[in-house]
């Protein structure tokens, strides 16, 4: 089942969070863990739009967009899960998209090629969407 497969990406990234990272201290592993969050909240998502029995693209964008307009309000879904849910997608895509990648301190530091877009991320803001992935999960589950 689908669901139980974002339960281990969600488990994955909350021991990567809360058990490596603290050992390794190494803001690289960051990647790992946006990755394993990205990968619950597509399962997530999807599991929510395929319950309002709507055929769509698999396109993770096309699910998305359905998903603000017709599940949030439908199945209470909070504004900081909404937003949690947008950001990790952002983090996400400028990982892949991303031609550097480094440590500043204890910030990931990911810029494109031209060095025009450049974000960091740091291990509370992970910590921070861990909860409301959670909420998610949760919402995904109860479904």
């Amino acid at each position: 089942m689908k669901i139980n497969e974002a339960i281990k990406y969600y488990q994955t990234s909350d021991h990567l969070i809360y058990m490596t990272y603290p050992v390794v201290n190494d803001s690289k592993l960051m990647i790992t863990i946006v990755q394993n969050m990205f990968k619950c909240v597509k399962i997530c998502v999807g599991v929510i739009v395929e319950k309002e029995g709507k055929s769509l693209p698999e396109s993770f964008n096309s699910r998305l967009d359905f998903f603000k307009k017709k599940c949030v309000e439908k199945h209470n879904i909070n504004e900081e899960t909404l937003k949690m849910v947008e950001e990790i997608h952002k983090i996400f895509n400028e990982c892949e998209d991303s031609s550097v990648e480094f440590s500043r301190g204890t910030n990931l530091v990911i810029c494109n090629e031209g060095y025009s877009n450049i974000r960091a991320v740091n291990i509370s803001q992970l910590k921070n969407h861990l909860v409301q992935l959670k909420n998610l999960l949760e919402r995904a589950k109860s479904i």
